[in-house]
């Protein structure tokens, strides 16, 4: 089902050898598989299960971007994955190495994303938790697997705080009654349970997932021909978010990135000790 009677009548009765089946171009990176059908849409498949976030992944998903940013005529891009996770947020142990960057980097990507100027779809095949949510809340339109998978903002749980930019996107992407649950509680979203609160834009079943993210992707990428135009309204809508993530920095994250640069220190001196 979908919340959006003109988009479901639209695409429901697509047969799948229509939904640009046709792949022109396609190339695998490291962390993340780009594929362009004959109808302008690109398909970004995360390469690993858990699509952790890392340097390697968010210099990839930039080279991906640059293509449909240079891509002529109608254009529009669903994210994806396979198996259980559509991606389980950012790599821990890089992140404890050094979270300024890391955090700082991803609010490059989470910004670029908001105005990228075509229509972005994420097809969230499986769980999406912390900054996994975030990407996904990051595009446009979102289809979920209706049986399986949650959509989480689980940083209560794993101890990390929310960077200003990061909960600015959540609060414009869902309603206001929801925020306590989804940020303070942790919430685990189903995706019928997204779908009855607006999270996403429809829930569907897993096989469905992908062919009804590229359907609505295939009829949305005429808007993606001037880009220039979509961006611009794009960067309109979002602007205070992108704000927040561009200028407002880590928040509380300096806190614990204060804690993390002293045991990193201790850490090296223990290692130095060690060797002498």
């Amino acid at each position: 089902q979908s919340t959006w009677g003109f988009f479901w009548h639209s695409v429901s009765h697509i047969p799948s050898v229509q939904l640009g089946a046709t792949k022109l171009l396609h190339s695998t990176m490291s962390a993340l598989k780009v594929e362009e059908n004959e109808n302008g849409v690109f398909i970004l498949r995360f390469v690993h299960e858990e699509a952790r976030i890392t340097y390697e992944l968010l210099d990839e998903f930039h080279a991906a971007l640059d293509r449909i940013e240079k891509h002529k005529g109608p254009t529009a891009m669903v994210l994806c994955n396979e198996g259980r996770f559509f991606s389980n947020g950012l790599h821990f142990e890089t992140l404890q190495k050094d979270p300024r960057k890391l955090l700082n980097d991803f609010h490059t990507l989470m910004a670029r994303m908001m105005s990228l100027g075509v229509p972005t779809i994420a097809a969230v095949n499986g769980h999406a938790f912390a900054g996994g949510a975030m990407m996904a809340l990051c595009c446009d339109y979102r289809v979920m697997n209706g049986e399986k998978g949650f959509l989480c903002v689980n940083e209560i749980d794993i101890g990390l705080p929310l960077t200003p930019g990061m909960a600015a996107v959540i609060k414009m992407k869902i309603d206001r009654s929801l925020w306590v649950d989804t940020m303070l509680n942790g919430k685990r979203w189903s995706g019928k349970e997204a779908l009855q609160h607006k999270l996403v834009q429809a829930s569907v079943k897993p096989e469905a997932v992908l062919p009804t993210a590229l359907a609505l992707a295939e009829k949305l990428a005429a808007r993606g021909e001037n880009k220039v135009i979509y961006g611009a309204i794009k960067q309109e809508v979002y602007h205070e978010e992108i704000h927040a993530l561009k200028h407002k920095g880590i928040g509380a994250g300096e806190i614990l990135a204060s804690m993390w640069d002293d045991a990193n220190k201790d850490g090296d001196k223990q290692k130095h000790k060690s060797k002498l």
